[in-house]
């Protein structure tokens, strides 16, 4: 628990932000034509589900504050709030794990994109895929803090009901079923008919809350399994940010060497220009040349006399 919370506190900054702006509104209709790509939908549909997660877990809170208010156990588990308060923690569980395939097949699709890693549209991906993770982080968050309650609440109602059955029960009696209860320890059981009788209220009352705790155990088991799952989705959202620095790096790489790259094209272009410059004049010269002759060949001017003209 101690390692979630740090997890949380470390994304709590990031989280505010994400409060302030919130999930993308993606699109309200439940027809799959109307969305611009399958991931949007897959964002819609994980954002809609833990929606109706919360939805459940309020429900459950207001189960549990009208099981507090009775006075009897049995009548707690006579009634229908114990049942609603399975129903809805079902309904929590079955919706969180649809979240969870939902969230595999986003990453899955993110790491699938076929543009580049700069592409606007995978860094949006990217964006909506960790806001949703951290949703479903403070979800199952709000989910064990509610469990908690209900523990520390079921505990008060169970002194409050063995105390009823037998108010000459000292305080230390008390604690002792109560936690005999909370341990569930099989050899509570032979003890209790010792200490009070078959008979007794206190032991119809203990056994009564004992059926009961082990089915807050059974969900406290599931809260514990989705709280691993979802410390290894925090893990691979660590990992997808630690791949976007090195992209980012062998960007800002690639650009220098770019950059590197263009100076030496125009260099390489200036050279070429000069290049081909002087091989015009070389070619205007040798056809000055060339023309001098062939006047000359055709005058029948003999060489000799340019040459000793040359030489005066």
């Amino acid at each position: 628990m101690n390692r979630f919370a740090d997890l949380r506190s470390a994304t709590a900054d990031v989280e505010q932000v994400d409060v302030e702006i919130g999930l993308p509104e993606i699109l309200d209709e439940e027809d799959g034509d109307v969305y611009g790509d399958d991931f949007s939908k897959l964002a819609d549909t994980a954002k809609k589900t833990l929606g109706r997660i919360e939805k459940h877990i309020e429900n459950i809170v207001k189960a549990q504050k009208r099981d507090s208010s009775s006075i009897r156990i049995s009548d707690v588990l006579a009634g229908s709030s114990e049942s609603q308060i399975q129903r809805e923690t079902m309904e929590c569980r079955n919706k969180i794990e649809l979240v969870t395939k939902t969230l595999k097949q986003m990453d899955l699709m993110i790491k699938n994109y076929d543009g580049p890693e700069t592409d606007v549209e995978l860094r949006s991906r990217k964006n909506v895929y960790d806001y949703t993770s951290r949703e479903m982080v403070r979800v199952v968050t709000q989910f064990q803090q509610m469990q908690a309650a209900n523990r520390e609440a079921f505990r008060q109602q169970l002194k409050r009901q063995i105390q009823i059955a037998d108010m000459s029960i000292p305080e230390d009696r008390v604690e002792m079923v109560v936690d005999g209860v909370m341990s569930g320890d099989p050899d509570f059981d032979q003890a209790m008919q010792q200490e009070f009788g078959n008979s007794s209220e206190v032991v119809n009352a203990y056994r009564e809350a004992k059926e009961r705790h082990a089915d807050i155990v059974k969900l406290t088991q599931s809260i514990k399994e989705l709280h691993d799952m979802h410390k290894q989705f925090l893990f691979l959202v660590a990992q997808q940010s630690e791949t976007l620095n090195h992209v980012a790096d062998n960007i800002s790489v690639a650009k220098d060497h770019v950059e590197k790259g263009v100076k030496q094209l125009a260099k390489a272009a200036k050279h070429q220009k000069k290049g081909r410059k002087i091989i015009y004049i070389i070619i205007c010269v040798l056809l000055v040349i060339l023309v001098l002759a062939i006047v000359v060949l055709a005058l029948g001017l003999p060489l000799t006399l340019f040459s000793t003209v040359g030489a005066g």
